[in-house]
Formats: structure tokens, C-alpha cells, sequence
């Protein structure tokens, strides 16, 4: 068995690294626990519904409340740092340094998860090859909640009402002013010469944009180009960006998980002056 409970960054991080270890957990019969979703449970149907975000997917017949998914965690948080001497027997605690990577699809470690709980502490751990393998199992377990896909497809509709192309753009503000010193936070204006560009590689096809951002946006600054603004919460936004036919932002886990889900071909904005092309988008799988 595998327990998560060590945090790592925000939703697009949890979304990634959980699918990882669900896609190894299909792959090799592994039970999978991610206390760490707890904050994030209720956004998606089949983890709403158990306390302990487990793989395969288990329903508690009791309500199940955010009280009871945090003492749940902080308890595994406690039972996690007594893992030493003879409990070492039946589990074990597995940490990864920064700038580390595993591969948890090695023999090695599917044979340790068998054998015992593993606890896991780290980001880098991951089995590309059996994410590929279980994308649809993976992409199922993740269906967001009644509400938020209502929510999606109401902005999806509106978006595409007058587009052939509807094309999704994530600002990402706020943390990313601190974010590697920065480089990777844009401005609006920034954004909108980009959406300009892209528009240019559709001459005969009326082009939209959805834009979504983690902080509110004035969208009267972008004249030159037909916009509808996203949901404007976390999970819809990244959802609605999904839908759309191509993705484009900064680079991100949020925007990641989103090409991945929604098997949609994503631009990474690494500089935002740089001319582009179709072939500069690609679809991704969680990383």
C-alpha cells in the first residue's frame, strides 16, 4: 500500500503527482492513499465521497467533512515521523531531496509497495509510461463535481458561440511574481499580443479566447481580441481550460494537467515575444 501525506505545492502539483502513483497502482494492484488531497477532495466526484482519497475508489457509508479529512491527515502526519525501529517491519517511509526523481513503475519499488505501506515525502516521483498506459482511468477518477462541470460548460458554450476555435489562455499572476525570480510572470498586455499571434495562425477561421487567471483581470485592456472570461474558481477554470481546442500560458502544472485531461495541445509561453507556430503546441501528460 501507498500513503501520501506530505503537501506538495498547489492543485495542478497534487493533480500530477497523485496521478503517478494511481496510474502504478492500476498498473501493479496497489492500494493508493492520498491523505494530502484533503483540501482539495471536494472538487472531484469519486474523492468527495471517501475520507482518505483512496485508489481504487472506496465510499464511506458516514459523511464525510474537511474536519475529518484534516485530523485525518495530521494523524498521518504524526504516525509518518514513528516509522522507525521494529515498525519498519510493515512500513516504511520513502523521501525524496529536491532535484531527486524515482521511478515507482521499477520493480524494486512495486515490490516494496506490495510488501509493506509506504509512506511517501517528495515531488519527483513518477511512471510516465503507465500514466500513458491508465490516462482514461486516470482522467475518470478526476471528474469534477456536478456543480463545477455545470460551470464548465456554461462558459465552454458561451465561448465557442461565435468561434470555430476557441482557445484557452491561463494568466498566471499572483504567486508567479516570486515564481523563479519572475520569469515566468507576464503582463495582460504581454498575454494579448500573444493571443494576437495565435489568432494569426487561423486566417480563415474565427478565433476566440477563454481566459482564466488566478487573480481578477480587467478584460476591457484586451480590445483586439473576442474574449469570455472563465468561471473565475480554481477547478472549473482549469476544467473549462480543457475544453477548449488548444491551451496557452505560462508554464505550469495547472495548465499541464489541463492539456492532459482534456487531451488538448498546449503552448508554453517561455517567451512571450517569441513568434509561434501550430507545431509549438503539444499535448502533455503530468509531470
Amino acid at each position: 500500500m501507498i500513503i501520501i501525506s506530505h503537501k506538495f505545492g498547489q492543485l495542478g502539483n497534487r493533480l500530477c503527482l497523485f496521478a503517478h502513483f494511481i496510474a502504478v497502482g492500476r498498473e501493479h494492484g496497489i492500494a493508493v492513499a492520498n491523505l494530502a488531497f484533503d483540501e482539495y477532495a471536494d472538487l472531484f466526484e469519486t474523492t468527495s465521497a471517501d475520507i482518505a482519497c483512496r485508489f481504487p475508489a472506496r465510499r464511506l457509508r458516514l459523511p464525510v467533512t474537511p474536519r475529518l479529512r484534516r485530523a485525518l491527515h495530521r494523524i498521518s502526519l504524526a504516525a509518518d515521523s514513528r516509522i522507525q525501529g521494529p515498525v519498519k517491519v510493515f512500513a516504511e517511509k520513502v523521501s525524496l531531496p529536491e532535484g531527486q526523481s524515482m521511478d515507482i513503475g521499477s520493480p524494486d519499488f512495486v515490490a516494496k509497495a506490495r510488501r509493506k505501506i509506504v509512506c511517501i515525502e517528495g515531488w519527483e516521483f513518477r511512471s510516465a509510461d503507465n500514466v500513458k498506459k491508465h490516462a482514461d482511468a486516470i482522467r475518470a477518477y478526476f471528474r469534477p463535481v456536478a456543480a463545477r462541470e455545470a460551470d464548465v460548460q456554461q462558459v465552454l458554450a458561451k465561448g465557442r458561440k461565435d468561434a470555430d476555435v476557441l482557445v484557452g489562455v491561463h494568466v498566471r499572476h499572483g504567486d508567479y511574481q516570486e515564481f523563479c525570480g519572475g520569469r515566468y510572470y507576464y503582463t495582460l498586455e504581454q498575454y494579448d499580443a500573444v493571443m494576437r499571434r495565435v489568432q494569426e495562425l487561423f486566417p480563415a477561421k474565427r478565433v476566440g479566447f477563454l481566459l482564466c487567471s488566478n487573480l481578477p483581470q480587467d478584460l476591457s485592456t484586451l480590445p483586439s481580441v473576442p474574449v469570455t472570461s472563465g468561471p473565475g474558481n480554481m477547478v472549473s477554470d482549469m476544467y473549462a481550460l480543457a475544453g477548449c481546442d488548444y491551451i496557452l500560458g505560462a508554464p505550469s502544472t495547472y495548465t499541464t494537467w489541463a492539456s492532459f485531461y482534456g487531451d488538448v495541445p498546449l503552448y508554453k509561453i517561455l517567451d512571450p515575444d517569441a513568434p509561434i507556430s501550430l507545431s509549438d503546441f503539444q499535448r502533455y501528460l503530468p509531470n
